[in-house]
């Protein structure tokens, strides 16, 4: 730890390496959790120091997380999830989102779209799944996302909801913050509230961007 926050200059080249390390395809179990771990504490120290540069591991893992969560959720989810093993190893994951969301590194919502990520595929929106959006405040959410005119704001919404890096198409962005919304719709009403994210009927905690 000491050796990255003295080699700080170094923090992109560094996160890269960290980020690149969750999309290995044959991950163990343990493995895959001892990487989460180290990436965590690179955020902790990191925010916690006053060392030139120390920012740096911030802002590149902000970049680069959504797409390396996204792969290493393809793992976590094909890996026995029934499990009592895979269930921890799930927990685990939650307990450092939720570590980030306290600590205050990123965007209040970045942990939030990460845990989405990580959790759930995110999937093309077919006529199968449109008859599962039924419910009227998740189709004004999915509605305000489709509407053309927000377009423009999906990718600074997608980032700030750790969905998107910064050259992520507008179509891909869409498509995320629908699988967002979906994610937190469904999900049990104590996660959400961990998350800050209000339970349906209560309105939305968060802001449209």
């Amino acid at each position: 730890m000491i050796y990255c926050l003295d080699c700080a200059e170094s923090a992109p080249m560094l996160s890269r390496a960290l980020a690149k390390s969750l999309e290995e395809r044959e991950l163990t179990i343990d493995t895959g959790l001892a990487r989460i771990f180290l990436i965590s504490d690179i955020l902790h120290n990191s925010a916690l120091s006053s060392s030139r540069g120390a920012t740096r591991y911030r802002s590149t893992l902000q970049e680069l997380l959504p797409g390396a969560c996204e792969q290493f959720g393809f793992w976590l989810r094909g890996k026995g999830r029934q499990s009592l093993r895979q269930s921890r190893s799930e927990a685990a994951v939650r307990q450092v989102l939720d570590c980030w969301r306290d600590w205050s590194i990123f965007p209040p919502l970045f942990p939030a779209g990460l845990e989405a990520l990580l959790f759930a595929e995110i999937t093309e929106d077919t006529d199968a799944k449109a008859k599962n959006d039924q419910d009227p405040e998740l189709q004004a959410k999915l509605a305000h996302w489709q509407d053309p005119g927000t377009a423009p704001r999906a990718p600074y919404a997608a980032r700030l909801r750790g969905l998107a890096n910064s050259t992520l198409p507008v179509a891909a962005c869409v498509l995320r913050l629908c699988h967002f919304e979906r994610f937190w719709h469904s999900a049990d009403p104590a996660r959400r509230q961990r998350a800050g994210i209000r339970s349906p009927g209560e309105g939305e905690k968060a802001t449209s961007f």
